[in-house]
């Protein structure tokens, strides 16, 4: 899953009227171009969620597109010690955006 950044919490029709259907689309289907990004500032900013407060706010995403997702898999290269740390963390991030995306 991706974060959907400045469209997280909007559903389908609010997005529409807000940047038209035919962006929407764009967002929605494509693999390199990522929806708006929030502001730093943003209170839905994902630096906000005491979630991710041991996790540097530069590592969280403002947006992303599903490159950016494939990119920080493919790139990952877990650490035994920390595979454990690692695992919950991803957890509770995917948590997080599977309840944004809902929301």
């Amino acid at each position: 899953e991706r974060h959907y950044g400045a469209l997280q919490g909007l559903n389908k029709s609010e997005t529409a009227a807000k940047y038209g259907e035919k962006q929407v689309l764009i967002w929605r289907r494509s693999f390199d171009i990522s929806p708006p990004l929030h502001e730093k500032n943003d209170q839905r900013h994902p630096r906000f969620d005491k979630t991710f407060q041991d996790i540097e706010s530069s590592d969280l995403p403002s947006g992303e597109s599903l490159k950016n997702i494939q990119t920080k898999k493919l790139s990952f290269k877990p650490n035994k010690n920390l595979e454990d740390n690692y695992t919950n963390r991803f957890n509770i991030w995917k948590d997080y955006i599977e309840k944004s995306l809902r929301d």
